[in-house]
Formats: structure tokens, sequence, C-alpha cells
């Protein structure tokens, strides 16, 4: 293992020979901008204001990606880069464990799904979306000093086996799974994050929020659903907001209730809180815009197309 990181920390210093202001300053910006929680804003503006079943698509594939990744971390526990040779380190720092990349996981699984999904792209905007944005995300780490080498290509491969298993086989395994009854589509995602969990119970807040995604959903698919397409521009950005801040409120409101960290329940609260956050998410706020008149229910032709 120390060969390996030895050898990652010389690719490292080989790619920072080019540094520059302008190369540190786009390596800063990805670093703060394409990370899981900004994917996670985006996803629930397309779960409710753009299209329920893409939004449902990319939260299912980002979030299992995410919880993997972080389980994956915690296991294995490397050290960063700049904690083995300060030198390399180019004013990023992360406080979690190197291996795999999260960021790079997490574009080559978001970007690549998203551009599959787009039927209307031309082939180059797929191309440039979902394959050299998550290249170039992955090489930005290394550039930052705050991923080996191994860490960005374990991370883009796992993401990228994600995005295209999710394209390929989606359709073929909801085949299956829509039939069931409710209390079996619940069981299987709470088997999916207990796998997770075993893993790693050191943060469980990820595999907890896919939990709740899932299981809102599979609720709000046995009530009726909700339309993200139908109503006005201001509607959308109506129930988009409201979205938001009721999350907000559920997120912070609970954590200032709940044991903090010096607490032996702590992560198992933490998984309360997270689990109703997902669960909102897909469940309690398209209800409620339904209720406010900020959308409508799933129309019959809907239901046809998404049979």
């Amino acid at each position: 293992m120390e060969e390996i990181l030895n050898w990652g920390i010389q690719v490292i210093k080989a790619i920072q020979t080019v540094t520059c202001a302008p190369l540190t300053w786009i390596a800063i910006f990805i670093h703060h901008v394409f990370n899981a929680g900004i994917y996670v804003a985006i996803i629930g503006i397309i779960f409710w204001g753009v299209d329920t079943k893409k939004g449902f698509k990319l939260g299912t594939a980002l979030l299992f990606s995410t919880s993997l990744n972080v389980a994956i971390k915690n296991f294995f526990q490397v050290p960063r880069p700049y904690t083995i040779d300060p030198s390399v380190a180019t004013g990023a720092s992360e406080t979690s464990f190197a291996f795999p990349s999260g960021h790079s996981q997490g574009a080559a699984t978001f970007w690549p799904l998203l551009a599959g999904l787009q039927k209307n792209w031309k082939k180059w905007a797929k191309i440039l979306v979902g394959l050299c944005l998550p290249l170039l995300v992955g090489l930005s780490r290394m550039y930052l000093g705050v991923h080996y080498p191994t860490d960005v290509i374990v991370g883009l491969a796992l993401g990228f086996l994600i995005s295209c298993g999710v394209l390929l086989f989606w359709d073929n395994m909801a085949f299956y799974i829509k039939p069931l009854r409710k209390s079996l589509k619940v069981l299987a995602a709470a088997l999916v994050c207990f796998c997770l969990n075993a893993i790693s119970m050191t943060d469980t807040s990820y595999s907890a929020l896919l939990f709740g995604f899932l299981t809102g959903y599979i609720f709000l698919t046995e009530k009726g659903s909700f339309s993200a397409a139908s109503g006005t521009i201001l509607q959308k950005v109506l129930r988009i907001i409201l979205g938001f801040v009721i999350i907000a409120a559920i997120y912070y409101g609970l954590k200032l209730i709940f044991p903090g960290k010096e607490s032996n329940l702590y992560q198992l609260f933490r998984f309360i809180r997270y689990g109703l956050v997902g669960f909102t998410a897909t469940f309690l706020a398209p209800k409620l815009f339904v209720v406010l008149k900020l959308a409508s229910p799933v129309s019959k032709s809907e239901e046809i197309v998404e049979e």
C-alpha cells in the first residue's frame, strides 16, 4: 500500500508542475461546485419541477453511489495525499478519507446519467457532459493534491458502472419490482441500506437519505404520485422554493432537537433525521404541492407513458 501511495504522490507532483493561478481557480471552483450537495439540489429541482421519473432515477443512482463511496472510504481509511506529503497541498482540504474519490465517483454517476436521459441532446453534447466532465473533475482532484490517481480511477470506474447500469437495466428491474407489494419494496430498500451500513457504520447519513428517498417514492406512487411537469413556471418555482424550505426546516430543526455527537445514540438519530429528509423530498413535499394546488396528480396519459 505504501508503495502505491508514494507512486500516487509522484504522479500528483508531476501534474502540479503546470500549476498556475487560473488552473488553481478552476480546480477550486470544481471542488466547491461539483459535489454531492449540489447534485442533490439539482435532483430536487428536476424531481419537483421538471420530470419526476428522471429525478427519481438520478436521485437513486447518486444517493446509492454516494452511500457506497462513504462506506468504502470509512472501511479502508486511506489518508489524504497532503497528510503524507504536505508539499502537494494547493489550498483545498477534506475531512473524509481519500479512497475512492467522492467527487470523481459522483461526477461519473450524475453527469453520464443526466446526459443519457436527454433524448434531444446531440451526441457531442452527451460526450462532453457525460464523459469529459467527469474526467475533468477527476483530474482536478489530483491537481489539488486531495486524491491519489488510484482514488480517482476507482471513483470514476464505480461511478460509470452505476450510471451505465441505470441506463441499461433500470427499465428491466422496474418491470419486476413495480408489481410487488409496497411492504416488499420497502423491505428491499431497507436491505440495500443495511448492506451499505454493514460496510461501515461510521456515517449513516447518505444511506439514510437513500432509504427515505426510496420509501417516500414508493408511498408516492402508491398514493397517486404527482406530475412535476404540471403547473405554470410560477407554480414550479414556488413549489421548488417551498420544497427546499421544508427540507431545511426538517434538517436543521431536528439537528437542534436530536442528541449530538457526544451521545451514543447520535448515529441512530442521524439516520432518522436524514431518512425523514429523503422521505419528505419524495412524498410529503409532493403531496403538499398537490394540496396547495401548486401541482397536479399524474394524469392518465402520463401513466400510460410511464408504463
